[in-house]
Parts: C-alpha cells; sequence; structure tokens
C-alpha cells in the first residue's frame, strides 16, 4: 500500500515541519509544530471550484493548540483551544492562526479543489507567526 504514496518534506524550521503526501491526486499537508511557536496567519480567497465547501479540514493527529479565527467580512474574531481528535473546517475569507500549547502534529486538505488555493496574509496574525520564525 504504501508504494502508492509520496512523502515529499516542504518546510523545516525552528518552528517544527511541514510534509506535503500525495496520493494519486489527493494532496494533503502533514505538520508538526513545536510548543508555544504559531503558524498560518492566513486567509483564503474564495475558490469556485469549492464554492460553500469549506477551504480547508484539519484533523489533529496529536498535541493541543489554542485557534484563532476572525471572519474578514463580519470582523467577528474566535478563540479555542483544539486537541488530539479534534476536525475542524476553515471556509473562505477566515484568517486563522494556530499556537502550539503543546507539540501538535496535524494533517490538512483541500476538499475537492481543482485549482491552487490563493492565501492571503492577515497583518496582525502574521506578525505574531514571523515572530517565531
Amino acid at each position: 500500500m504504501l508504494e502508492h504514496f509520496e512523502l515529499k518534506e516542504l518546510k523545516q524550521d525552528t518552528r517544527g515541519e511541514i510534509c506535503l503526501l500525495i496520493f494519486d491526486k489527493f494532496e494533503a499537508f502533514v505538520s508538526h509544530t513545536k510548543k508555544g511557536v504559531s503558524r498560518s496567519g492566513y486567509y483564503f480567497k474564495p475558490n469556485k471550484d469549492i464554492a460553500g465547501a469549506p477551504s480547508r479540514i484539519y484533523v489533529v493527529l496529536r498535541g493541543r493548540f489554542l485557534y484563532r479565527e476572525k471572519d474578514m467580512a463580519s470582523g467577528n474574531e474566535v478563540e479555542k483551544e483544539i486537541k488530539t481528535g479534534d476536525h475542524f473546517s476553515i471556509m473562505d475569507n477566515h484568517a486563522h492562526m494556530f499556537t502550539a500549547l503543546e507539540d501538535t502534529d496535524m494533517i490538512e486538505f483541500t476538499p475537492g479543489a481543482t485549482g491552487k488555493i490563493e492565501m492571503v496574509p492577515y497583518q496582525s496574525y502574521r506578525e505574531i507567526v514571523e515572530r517565531d520564525i
């Protein structure tokens, strides 16, 4: 079975690492984030290929983090703790950031997308993320 999978390391830095898992036409990102650091700080522009569906789906394999999300249209912001076994999705135009409360491994994928998802930096969150790089 494993011969059908391809794993590519995309980035490794002081925060951890991110790999791309490829199976046929399905792609998923697998990340390891070290305790105390933040990732992301973007929102996704609408993608006509997945209109009305989540831009990304996440599954936490191990760990715990503080999740922040801001709806760019309404300005509403939420903050919640997410842990091992939890899964959640992010819709278009919702800025998001993850801050690891312990070492965290997670997988993320885009359901049904055939085109590239465009990420737009959300400066308030990016400033926090970039302090950890």
